[in-house]
């Protein structure tokens, strides 16, 4: 699987966001592994899937974590309130 999107996919929801750096620590105290152990390298998306309109007040927001690792693909997440709003 790739971490592009195919270039004849159309993108309908989630068309807007704002991206950044972040940085996953651990507090070690857990059996975790892989992952959850920590991670120095993800870019998360915030975004909203309703398009602005100042006019009507309905925000649906939710955001995507990829955590990029060495040998591996991405680890990605997703989350989101609701489609409604």
């Amino acid at each position: 699987m790739a971490d592009d999107m195919p270039p004849e996919r159309v993108k309908v929801f989630h068309t807007q966001g704002v991206v950044t750096r972040v940085k996953y620590q651990s507090v070690g105290d857990h059996p975790y592994t892989g992952i959850f152990k920590g991670a120095n390298f993800g870019i998360m998306r915030i975004t909203d899937v309703t398009r602005i309109n100042p006019d009507v007040p309905l925000t649906s927001p939710g955001f995507g974590i990829k955590w990029l690792r060495d040998d591996y693909p991405s680890a990605n997440g997703v989350t989101m309130f609701s489609f409604n709003g």
